[in-house]
């Protein structure tokens, strides 16, 4: 399996994300899409309202995947403090 890095890092061509194979006209090395993700900073006066905005999304998304009472339950506190530590926010 690949590893965490090395999954976000992997170029992957259209070809292969169709599940396509390759014709003889397309080179190989020529098609791949560059998927390397750079980090993300946020000014700390935007916090607040980025925070406001995560939880409002997450609800919204929530809501259309999961039955309305355990909404509330996938969001614990614990949940958006993961998501504010791995972005850096406090």
């Amino acid at each position: 399996m690949v590893g965490d890095k090395e999954f976000y890092r992997k170029k992957i061509t259209q070809t292969e994300y169709r599940g396509s194979r390759y014709s003889s006209r397309h080179e190989k090395e020529t098609q791949f899409l560059n998927t390397e993700l750079q980090p993300v900073s946020l000014d700390p006066k935007y916090y607040n309202v980025f925070q406001e905005h995560i939880l409002k999304q997450l609800t919204r998304f929530l809501s259309k995947v999961v039955p309305e009472a355990y909404v509330s339950t996938i969001l614990t506190e614990s949940l958006l403090k993961k998501m504010y530590k791995l972005l850096r926010i406090k």
